[in-house]
């Protein structure tokens, strides 16, 4: 699968999740959260995908650990390929949804954190981003 073919994928599974198997976010908003308003479907759907693939790579993870096959540490096998795709699309699709959220939000601002509160309230609150220097760390930060 190409670049744009993962993103026609990313599109198919978002539009085609029946909103009933949306994974709902359980944390309560917090004293020092700020509601900003409700995170749309189609970003839930998005999140949820995420979130089914970070649940595979946890399945593959237990794998190891408790039924090890010589396959499972042999950095070629089809199931150490299969980890490190599942982790990358996934860990993909979550900094997707962040700046998703972000635009629809018009949440740029540095030095505001933001979260995912219980029936998906997106918060803001005083959190661990750093703003600008943070932001320069990062863009210095070009390893893969």
């Amino acid at each position: 699968m190409g670049g744009i073919a993962f993103l026609d994928y990313l599109n198919s599974e978002v539009s085609f999740l029946d909103e009933k198997k949306i994974i709902n976010q359980a944390a309560p908003v917090e004293e020092g959260d700020t509601v900003v308003g409700s995170v749309p479907i189609s970003l839930r759907k998005m999140h949820t995908v995420g979130m089914l693939l970070e649940k595979a790579v946890d399945e593959r993870v237990l794998q190891m650990k408790y039924a090890p096959t010589e396959d499972v540490f042999n950095e070629n096998s089809s199931f150490s390929t299969e980890l490190h795709e599942l982790k990358d699309k996934s860990e993909m699709i979550r900094s997707l949804f962040w700046v998703c959220i972000k635009e629809e939000f018009n949440l740029w601002k540095p030095g505001v954190s933001i979260g995912i509160r219980k029936d998906w309230q997106l918060v803001t609150f005083k959190g661990k981003n750093k703003g600008i220097t943070d932001l320069i760390k990062r863009m210095m930060d070009d390893d893969v």
